[in-house]
């Protein structure tokens, strides 16, 4: 009996030890929020969805360090607004989403108030240009908006 004693306290040892060393913390400077940005066009379904990683800035965002200023300086994506521009009237229905450390969703009427609205969060186009975008096909030979992009 003795001896069983002995073996469970030898094996119960490690186990109760863990719980008393404490976890390693990332310094602050270290920690990553880590976002999906897409954008929907409503009338086809076409999507067009980036990474963004903030702190420090990257993924397939053609502008991380410009769309997590914007996060950081508003607080989220949800409070960034930035308008400042005139659209169109046009309607051509988008819908903004962004998953990861925040859940985000909005229509807006088009991808211009979008834009002017959110900034570079939602500037899914490298350098602004919407042109070359490969996942838009089929709407380049119509020349519309969702290729070229607003304004002009």
């Amino acid at each position: 009996m003795k001896r069983w004693g002995i073996v469970l306290a030898g094996a119960l040892a490690p186990a109760l030890a863990l719980p008393l060393s404490a976890p390693a913390q990332a310094d602050e400077s270290e920690r990553r929020t880590s976002y999906r940005i897409q954008i929907e066009r409503q009338a086809t379904g076409q999507t067009k969805e980036v990474t963004l990683f903030c702190g420090p800035d990257g993924g397939t965002h053609p502008d991380p360090a410009g769309a997590c200023t914007l996060i950081e300086e508003f607080g989220s994506i949800a409070d960034v607004d930035v308008r400042n521009g005139f659209c169109p009237a046009v309607h051509d229905p988008m819908t903004a989403k962004a998953w990861g450390a925040e859940h985000y969703r909005q229509d807006f009427s088009n991808l211009c108030l979008l834009l002017d609205a959110k900034g570079a969060v939602f500037d899914l186009w490298s350098g602004g240009n919407r042109a070359g975008d490969q996942e838009t096909e089929g709407t380049a030979e119509r020349g519309d908006a969702w290729v070229r992009g607003y304004p002009g």
